[in-house]
């Protein structure tokens, strides 16, 4: 009568350690692409977040409204005001606010409660339609984490060099082009392609043009 031959103890000890191994290697396989999965998702989702702002930046500098204020006004308010860190801009508002009126959008950096700082826009309803009723002013987060904001202003009066400047207020006219340069801390694999952008719209609609002085005339 023949007896089957089991498995010795030296055996079962052998197999456990080659399952123990292919175990190990697997998992370590699996935390390495859920690594490498987080670390492009994370990357996709900064890249995305640059490209948001981005476009929504060129988009209100490409609408932004040329104003000549009254000259009854205390506070005279124009299409495009800013310094290096801070712009304004008048521009027309969006679809979801009944796209007709004007707001005015305010980008600059901010400190958050943990000490670092974000660049955010904030919007309010300026020169209203008819039907349209002023909104309260409401803000949003644009780039989280900066470390410099740098606006410039290319000077357009006619017959002047051309010249970057580190402010633009007081205009009627808008700057022929706006710069904008952002910077992150060392180590932040981020990076911000400079956005330089031409604003498209030249006069005032309700501009009444002096052909002499060849500007719009202020109103009263």
């Amino acid at each position: 009568m023949k007896t089957q031959r089991g498995f010795t103890l030296i055996e079962m000890a052998v197999a456990l350690a080659v399952v123990a191994m292919i175990a190990v290697v697997l998992f370590e396989g699996l935390r390495f692409s859920q690594r490498a999965h987080e670390k492009v998702v994370g990357r996709g989702g900064d890249s995305w977040q640059i490209f948001a702002s981005q476009r929504l930046i060129r988009s209100l500098l490409e609408s932004a409204y040329p104003r000549d204020p009254a000259a009854a006004e205390m506070v005279p308010t124009y299409g495009i005001e800013g310094d290096r860190e801070k712009l304004s801009v008048l521009a027309g508002a969006p679809l979801a606010a009944g796209g007709s009126g004007l707001q005015r959008y305010e980008i600059e950096p901010r400190r958050n409660s943990k000490g670092r700082t974000d660049v955010v826009v904030r919007w309010r309803t300026e020169l209203a339609a008819q039907s349209q009723s002023a909104d309260s002013t409401a803000e949003e987060i644009l780039i989280e984490n900066v470390a410099a904001v740098k606006w410039a202003y290319l000077d357009a009066e006619r017959g002047a060099e051309p010249a970057w400047l580190d402010q633009w207020r007081g205009h009627a006219s808008l700057p022929r082009l706006v710069r904008l340069q952002v910077s992150f801390a060392s180590g932040d694999p981020r990076t911000w392609p400079e956005l330089v952008v031409s604003p498209r719209i030249t006069d005032d609609a309700n501009c009444a043009f002096d052909v002499v002085a060849q500007r719009c005339r202020r109103g009263s």
